[in-house]
């Protein structure tokens, strides 16, 4: 009976130890990324056209880091992000307009915009720990579109020219590098550059594409991330 006991204890205060020492180790992210988003875009209502242009995209994410060991830490978070697309292209004014008897004249955007929920994930791995800590890692971030706008051209001027409800819209794996400085308590300032490895987002049926596609870009988007880092326990 001693012996049961014994493990059934052992049992009970393992985990414990361990979410106290994850404790020691917890803090909480901040971060604004800037991002260059270099895009194209293959039209092809009336003669094929292959549009080129870049994009200044931002947002905000807010992050809870546990350091699982002395150089490695997981993330995870909540955050906002405006992705847009700087392309001039035809889009589908009958479908944002739903029962309004237009004209069926083509009316083209100048850019159009996705606001995103991101749910961020990442990986870090410590590479110095001194006052100015640098760190490597890797992220993945879906993306799910609560809002799209089509800016440009009007078929009227009432016409609405907005959507919304909740879509799965992208997923992305980011390779970063952290650059950062301590302050009092542990806590952290710095800058977080990146390199778009993979941009997976799904096609609009606004813009007479395929919805139940998806489009696959490499190498396609660099962004820096600004954070402050709160260090509760240390």
């Amino acid at each position: 009976m001693y012996a049961k006991t014994k493990k059934l204890a052992v049992l009970l205060i393992m985990p414990l130890a361990i979410m106290a020492q994850a404790q020691q180790k917890l803090s909480v992210t901040i971060r604004t990324p800037i991002e260059v988003d270099f895009q194209k875009a293959e039209i092809i209502i009336g003669p094929y056209e292959l549009q080129k242009n870049t994009a200044i995209n931002f947002g905000i994410a807010g992050l809870i880091n546990v350091q699982t060991s002395k150089r490695v830490s997981l993330s995870g978070g909540i955050g906002y992000f405006r992705e847009r697309f700087a392309i001039r292209r035809p889009y589908n004014h009958q479908t944002l307009n739903p029962g309004v008897d237009s004209l069926p004249v083509i009316t083209k955007t100048t850019n159009y915009d996705y606001n995103l929920v991101t749910i961020p994930l990442g990986i870090q791995y410590l590479v110095t720990n001194n006052q100015a800590p640098i760190s490597i890692g890797i992220e993945y971030i879906p993306g799910f579109a609560v809002s799209s706008s089509y800016n440009g051209e009007k078929p009227f001027a009432s016409a609405n020219n907005k959507r919304t409800g909740l879509t799965f819209f992208s997923h992305i794996v980011n390779l970063t590098a952290t650059f950062s400085f301590k302050l009092p308590h542990n806590n952290l300032f710095g800058i977080e550059p990146y390199v778009r490895l993979l941009h997976c987002y799904k096609k609009d049926a606004v813009l007479y594409e395929n919805s139940s596609e998806t489009i696959t870009r490499n190498f396609d988007a660099i962004g820096v991330y600004f954070f402050y880092r709160i260090t509760f326990y240390h």
